[in-house]
């Protein structure tokens, strides 16, 4: 699999510090072993320190991609378990902080899409054999509920102001109309 744009980018910047012992896959276990303690602080209102947690979960998602790439070092076991990762620090994040500062309802069509877009790559590899990739409808949905979340943390960490809520609303709102188009688009190429 060949380099992107952001990995040229975030290679120059932060890969070149990752020691060539770390592996992508190690980092994406960093991923899931950070998601019960991000999850703890945030359960526990300890949200500055879970904001930052979050943050460097968050990121170690761009970096173990781009180090792969970069690499040379792409495996089966981290096309599979990185999307897992992902979708834990976001489901457990989005609970704990939907739920207190917005809606539970949100929180629920959230997940049904997420189960849904994770239901559908299951069923394309194992029952059509098709290697389903994320798409552009995806990643941009992944990056919505990024920021939907990151202003919940700031509205929790630093700054309570209702615009941060709104805002925070509309990217997720957006990331499930956009998480909706990248099931059907998925689908269609099913």
């Amino acid at each position: 699999m060949r380099p992107t744009y952001i990995d040229k980018l975030v290679m120059r910047h932060f890969v070149v510090f990752v020691p060539r012992y770390i592996s992508p896959n190690s980092i994406t276990a960093f991923r899931f072993v950070s998601v019960p303690f991000v999850a703890w602080l945030l359960a526990a209102e300890y949200f500055k320190i879970g904001f930052v947690l979050f943050a460097i979960s968050a990121f170690s998602d761009v970096l173990d991609g781009a180090v792969a790439r970069m690499r040379g070092e792409v495996t089966p076991l981290g096309k599979l378990f990185d999307p897992i990762a992902d979708k834990l620090l976001i489901v457990f994040t989005s609970f704990i902080l939907i739920s207190e500062f917005l809606s539970m309802m949100l929180f629920f069509a959230i997940l049904i899409v997420e189960s849904l877009i994770i239901t559908s790559a299951l069923v394309g590899k194992y029952l059509y054999h098709l290697d389903i990739k994320a798409n552009l409808f995806g990643k941009i949905k992944m990056a919505l509920q990024s920021a939907g979340v990151l202003s919940l943390l700031i509205y929790a960490a630093f700054w309570k102001n209702g615009i941060l809520l709104t805002l925070s609303f509309w990217f997720l709102v957006s990331g499930i109309i956009l998480a909706v188009i990248s099931l059907l688009y998925n689908r269609n190429n099913i």
